[in-house]
């Protein structure tokens, strides 16, 4: 299968300490999913210091953009992790090397359910 490429629009930061974030330019489709024009992603949510192992807008971004929007319908854990396979699948797709494929499947995984038990306890 054929990745097809995202057309993109950098969104240049209002403070030197945001992220910069992306904005697509046309539908997206892989996989059987559907992200809309317009969607706002900010790539792969990586420390800077795990630049080296996954840039933000290195290889696999489309992985990133997919998952980003299917979190965005969160309706459970069990989406949460539909969503984290859906990753690991489109990385595969973009032919990112097992080692970092695998690696960044676990960070999703493990940080993915870190951050959604701290904003539980935020809401009560």
């Amino acid at each position: 299968m054929v990745v097809p490429d995202l057309k993109l629009r950098r969104i240049k930061p209002c403070k030197w300490y945001r992220r910069t974030r992306w904005q697509l330019l046309s539908d997206y489709s892989i996989m059987g999913t559907v992200v809309p024009q317009g969607f706002i992603t900010d790539g792969f949510t990586v420390p800077w210091f795990l630049w080296w192992l996954l840039s933000p807008t290195g290889k696999g971004m489309e992985a990133s953009v997919v998952h980003d929007w299917e979190l965005t319908l969160l309706k459970s854990t069990e989406s949460r992790k539909h969503a984290d396979i859906q990753f690991r699948k489109v990385l595969s797709l973009c032919e990112v090397g097992t080692w970092r494929l695998n690696t960044a499947y676990i960070i999703v995984r493990v940080f993915g359910a870190l951050k959604v038990r701290w904003i539980r306890l935020c809401i009560r």
